[in-house]
């Protein structure tokens, strides 16, 4: 998995660490991330069967999108694409945040989606849930850009 984290180079530095290292540090971290998900899930009522069939969309992401604004607020949201072809995605967190994780769901396996651009063949706009051709123009119709305008 290849994110990069903008504008902290540090913070980009220990993510791909914890994701791409292959030290023993680097599995005891993921180790207790996964264990303090298993955690919240508990917390929140849900089992955690080690002989679960499949992890759907709508019992286990949100519990897993929760985690990540509990220890990491506003900084990861979680999209889930499907095999369907549709350009909206099964599954998004409500709040923005300054991280998207994309992942592709195809028979019960999630994978990461390294551009979501290339899933497409065109740039793509997470707020607007839709492909577009010049970012210009983008940018005059984009409803979050709009939503942030009218704000003030």
């Amino acid at each position: 998995m290849h994110k990069k984290i903008k504008g902290d180079p540090h913070k980009n530095k220990r993510f791909q660490r914890l994701v791409n290292g292959n030290g023993q540090f680097a599995k005891r971290r993921r180790e207790k991330l996964v264990l303090d998900i298993l955690k919240n899930m508990w917390r929140r009522g849900i089992k955690y069967q080690m002989d679960e069939p499949a992890y759907t969309v709508d019992k286990h992401v949100p519990i897993i999108q929760d985690y990540l604004n509990e220890r990491w607020p506003n900084e990861y949201r979680l999209s889930i694409f499907g095999q369907r072809g549709r350009m909206r995605p099964m599954w998004k967190g409500t709040n923005r945040a300054r991280q998207e994780i994309c992942l592709f769901l195809k028979n019960g396996h999630y994978s990461p989606i390294r551009f979501i651009s290339n899933l497409f063949g065109a740039p793509y706009c997470m707020e607007c849930e839709s492909t577009y051709g010049n970012s210009i123009d983008h940018r005059a119709k984009c409803v979050s850009i709009l939503g942030k305008m009218n704000k003030f």
